[in-house]
């Protein structure tokens, strides 16, 4: 099982998952890591929703066996994605979007529902907002799975969002 590191903001638990942990994923030789950086983000919103951990190499292979990933990690259905959460009471009905609004940001995270921050090349996930005075908020806590344990977890410019995509 990987290393779980738990963390606990004011709204909601997130485990601290590392795209490095899916090991049955191809490794890309240039940056030294797999790609499956959105795929951990999904994988965090579906533990936090269910209440059920899965292992990442599972996790991994069963989204290759419901076609809802390339073997690369690329995303081909986010609904599809979930599957593996599918059947537990606590899993919601939920629907894919995508926005560019940071109005939308706000209104998921005040809802307790983790917004996937699409940066051009890497993804995050946000859990909380910062400056909630603010319409469009300025600051959110993430946590990038490029990372795990103390240093996933930290502050984030909105400035570098350039799309969310968050479960409804």
């Amino acid at each position: 099982m990987p290393a779980m590191h738990i963390q606990d903001t004011y709204k909601m638990t997130i485990r601290n998952l590392c795209q490095k942990a899916y090991t049955k994923a191809p490794i890309n030789k240039d940056k030294g890591i797999n790609e499956a950086c959105v795929m951990t983000c999904v994988q965090m919103i579906g533990e936090k929703w269910s209440g059920v951990m899965i292992d990442q190499d599972i996790f991994y292979e069963k989204a290759i066996e419901n076609l809802a990933i390339r073997p690369d990690c690329y995303v081909n259905n986010y609904d599809r994605l979930l599957t593996a959460f599918i059947g537990y009471r606590t899993m919601p009905d939920i629907d894919w979007n995508f926005s560019h609004d940071m109005k939308d940001l706000k209104t998921q995270l005040n809802r307790e529902n983790p917004v996937i921050c699409f940066l051009g090349g890497h993804a995050v996930l946000a859990i909380d907002i910062i400056d909630d005075y603010n319409a469009e908020p300025k600051h959110v806590t993430v946590v990038d799975p490029k990372f795990s344990g103390g240093k996933a977890v930290y502050a984030m410019d909105t400035a570098k969002i350039k799309r969310l995509g968050f479960y409804k």
